[in-house]
């Protein structure tokens, strides 16, 4: 009987709640990109010309992964092992068997972020805000430790010598389903 009345009373709960919990932090933004606008009038014009999706573009990078542009600005340690054939498998896997989904959740694996940097990959950067390229660090195959490992600050997968192409599909996917946070399965450790 009072339907209308809840979800306009929940409706208001929610805006207040809203607005209570990160109204201090918008206005600091709001205020931030002001300023570096330079001033007042440079600000409404971008607050006019510029929509939602391209201000999460600016914020958030690219969200469709160009795989060619990623392998290209990619680095390989050590350098002699860019030709092995994990490294291609790797290649191919992130290219054919990998949805947009998982590709996002690889990189986030890796990087931190789901998205390449506004730019694209030639643009990424660690920790500290220095270029840091998407690295793949290849290691001997260690059956007993073989999961695969980031170090997220440094932009950077520890792919070992895995046997067949099918150990490392396992392994990635596994990433894929651990690209938040950490855990047991697939480390990502930030040193």
């Amino acid at each position: 009987e009072n339907k209308a009345e809840y979800l306009r009373l929940l409706q208001e709960a929610l805006l207040r709640q809203y607005e209570d919990g990160i109204a201090a932090q918008t206005a600091a933004f709001r205020q931030g990109l002001a300023h570096q606008c330079g001033d007042a009038h440079v600000f409404r014009l971008f607050c006019r010309l510029v929509t939602p999706a391209d201000f999460d573009l600016l914020v958030g990078g690219v969200a469709e992964l160009d795989v060619g542009a990623w392998q290209q600005h990619a680095v390989v340690q050590p350098a002699a092992a860019a030709e092995a054939a994990v490294v291609q498998w790797f290649w191919d896997i992130v290219r054919n068997e990998l949805d947009a989904e998982q590709r996002s959740q690889l990189l986030a694996f890796a990087t931190g972020c789901g998205r390449a940097p506004v730019g694209g990959f030639e643009h990424m950067s660690g920790y500290n805000g220095v270029e840091q390229p998407f690295t793949l660090h290849v290691l001997p195959h260690d059956p007993r430790d073989a999961m695969m490992k980031a170090r997220t600050c440094f932009n950077t997968i520890d792919v070992q010598m895995y046997p067949t192409r099918a150990e490392l599909l396992e392994k990635v996917l596994i990433a894929c389903a651990h690209h938040e946070g950490f855990n047991e399965h697939a480390v990502a450790d930030a040193h």
